[in-house]
């Protein structure tokens, strides 16, 4: 269950966005978080599956 007063407390930053169960998990970063909906509440991140090569 979502506690609603913690929609309220987003803002800008890094956030780890991540899934998984106790045998897997995976993650990545994101910049970017916003609720896209008041009800029910939805959020969006944005990412980049683009890999970044340092020559």
């Amino acid at each position: 269950m979502i506690t609603v007063e913690a929609l309220f407390k987003i803002s800008y930053g890094l956030y780890i966005v991540s899934s998984g169960d106790r045998a897997r998990g995976n993650g990545f970063i994101s910049n970017t978080v916003f609720q896209v909906t008041a009800e029910p509440a939805k959020f969006a991140a944005c990412c980049n599956k683009e890999i970044c090569n340092a020559d």
